[in-house]
């Protein structure tokens, strides 16, 4: 059995370890909330944008723009956002293993990387990848004025015709228990992609764009150069929401995490306490019964 004072110092221990996730867990809970925030403030702005563009492809049936076009994909640009620090639980392992597994299906060759966060760019450099362009920050108010040249110079490479298709792998954020990992395809625009916001979903809102189908339009600019605007304020909010939900989705794994910590070590004293008790108890008794032989000796 384990000394009085080794019991004690490992309660004191603990107990320091213990203030460290707890403090953790509720700094994680209020960025959390912070980030959450941001994500469904971004929604609304980007929903509004894909549904201009789809409105504009459904008047103008015949329009011809590089972002509809099917061509053969020779070369892949992927965004790869991950987390920037640990102590979240499997959120950067489970990310890493999912970019491992899209990696080895394609040519290495054939694919660009641009990665944001520091984990995901130590991971790829542990494998030798090479690595396009990087940004450890993800302190949204350093990276936006990154993202908006990483979404412009990629929808000019899409047009250049030096890329054919360009993806986000992130982790996304729906809820505290829903947080899979996804691959949005951002160019060329997918001819199944949801490009209406839940409330343009209705059998009434349908009924208006029939409506509004059957019309003659006249665009100033043209379809074309409207479409060059809006879609590289659509990738780069794309990328923001992105971001913002990769950060949520960290926050609520440290949250869980933390909490999971502070649970256990709250076990952990719980069974230090009883076990310093009984050596108490045991030395108590230790000591009565030496005095006891002593007295009738």
């Amino acid at each position: 059995m384990a000394s009085l004072r080794d019991i004690r110092q490992k309660i004191k221990s603990v107990t320091t370890t213990q203030q460290i996730t707890n403090a953790m867990r509720m700094m994680s809970t209020a960025k959390l909330s912070r980030a959450v925030e941001a994500v469904n403030k971004a929604k609304p702005y980007i929903n509004k944008l894909l549904s201009l563009a789809r409105h504009i492809k459904t008047v103008v049936p015949n329009l011809k723009h590089p972002a509809f076009e099917k061509r053969e994909i020779n070369k892949t640009s992927t965004i790869i956002i991950g987390g920037e620090r640990g102590l979240c639980g499997g959120f950067n392992q489970e990310l890493h293993n999912y970019v491992q597994k899209r990696i080895k299906k394609l040519d290495i060759s054939k694919q660009k990387f641009y990665v944001i966060g520091q984990k995901p760019i130590r991971f790829l450099q542990s494998l030798n990848i090479p690595i396009e362009k990087e940004f450890e920050t993800l302190n949204i108010n350093e990276l936006k004025p990154k993202l908006i040249e990483l979404s412009n110079e990629l929808f000019e490479e899409f047009k250049a015709q030096k890329t054919d298709r360009v993806n986000i792998i992130s982790t996304s954020y729906t809820s505290s228990v829903n947080r899979p990992i996804v691959t949005i395809q951002l160019l060329p625009l997918p001819e199944n992609s949801n490009l209406f916001s839940e409330a343009e979903q209705t059998p009434d809102a349908e009924e208006k764009r029939k409506n509004i189908t059957s019309q003659d339009f006249d665009f100033f600019p043209s379809p074309e150069e409207i479409f060059d605007n809006i879609l590289p304020r659509y990738m780069y909010n794309s990328l923001l929401k992105a971001v913002l939900e990769s950060v949520a989705a960290e926050q609520c794994s440290r949250m869980i995490a933390m909490t999971s910590a502070t649970d256990r070590a709250n076990e952990k004293l719980e069974s230090l306490r009883l076990e310093l008790n009984r050596s108490r108890q045991a030395q108590i008794t230790q000591e009565i019964n030496e005095v006891v032989a002593g007295s009738q000796t």
